[in-house]
Formats: structure tokens, C-alpha cells, sequence
């Protein structure tokens, strides 16, 4: 095929496929002396978002995400000045992890929350916490037994700050 049967195949598919101006205009009000619909209070309910599990599970999700992908992204940026220095993914690889893990653990807990919370607060609650946990694992120099301590309470503290700040900050019935 040519190039042109190509772009032209391409333009027809996104021309049939695209919404008309008529599809992106809200429907109109009905009168107001039209019978009223009553809706089960179940379809009227916007729920409290989602539960403390399935919130953990979001942000568990999302900070192992992080985890591997600040990792790779610390050691890269670390090593691609000079790919031939010893030692050099070791120096990237914990300040990559450091800020995957706070920055997807809140996206995890925001995205099951359904988008509901203050993400901005939440991020900010996490990064801060991630470095204040970073600067003490440098203050002991990563020995034992304060850096096994501090690696696992300051993720779980992260995610209590991230589902607790996605779930007071959400708007739902009463608020």
C-alpha cells in the first residue's frame, strides 16, 4: 500500500470514528411540569469512596510500582554521565527509590479512591515523609538497627498519611 492510501484510510477512520458536534452538546432539561422520576437511593448515594482495604491495596500497588521504577530511573541518571564509574548505580539507586515510592504510592491510593481526595496534599504528605525518612537512613549511614526500622515504618506511614488525607479531604454524603 501507499503512503497516501495509508493517510487517507487514517483520516476516513478517525472522520468516522470521531464524535459529531450534535454528540457533545448536553441533552436538554426536560419541561419543568414533566412528571418527576423518583431514583432509588442507592443510585442517588456518591458512597464514601473506597474501603480501608481496597485504599491499602491502591497504595501498596502504587508504591511497589514506584519502588522499581525510581529504582531503574535512579540508577540511569546516575550512571548515564559516566556509564564506566564504579559504584554508580548504587549512588542513583536509593534516591530513585526514595521518590518513586512517594510519588505512586498517593497516585495508587488517589486512582482506587476514584479520584476524589486532595492528591496535591497527599503527595506532598508522602514526599515529605519519604525524605525525612531518607535523611535518617543517612544520619545512621544506613546501618542496623536503625535502617531496617526506619525502611519499614516510614512507607507504612506514608500510606496511613495518603489514605488518611484521600479520605478526609473527599467529598461525599454530608460534606
Amino acid at each position: 500500500m501507499s503512503s497516501r492510501l495509508l493517510t487517507l484510510l487514517a483520516v476516513v477512520l478517525i472522520l468516522v470514528t470521531s464524535p459529531l458536534a450534535a454528540q457533545l452538546r448536553p441533552a436538554p432539561l426536560p419541561p419543568a411540569h414533566a412528571a418527576r422520576v423518583s431514583l432509588p437511593a442507592a443510585a442517588l448515594d456518591r458512597g464514601d469512596g473506597a474501603s480501608l482495604p481496597l485504599l491499602a491495596v491502591g497504595g501498596v500497588v502504587g508504591g511497589t510500582v514506584g519502588v522499581f521504577v525510581g529504582a531503574v530511573a535512579g540508577m540511569y541518571t546516575a550512571c548515564a554521565p559516566r556509564p564506566d564509574e564504579e559504584g554508580c548505580f548504587l549512588r542513583g539507586l536509593m534516591p530513585g527509590v526514595v521518590a518513586g515510592e512517594s510519588l505512586l504510592l498517593p497516585v495508587g491510593v488517589h486512582l482506587v479512591n476514584g479520584r476524589r481526595g486532595s492528591f496535591g496534599l497527599s503527595l506532598l504528605a508522602s514526599a515529605g515523609l519519604g525524605a525525612a525518612g531518607w535523611g535518617l537512613l543517612e544520619a545512621t549511614h544506613y546501618n542496623e538497627p536503625a535502617a531496617p526500622v526506619i525502611v519499614t515504618v516510614v512507607p507504612l506511614a506514608q500510606l496511613a498519611a495518603a489514605i488518611a488525607i484521600e479520605r478526609h479531604t473527599a467529598p461525599g454524603p454530608g460534606r
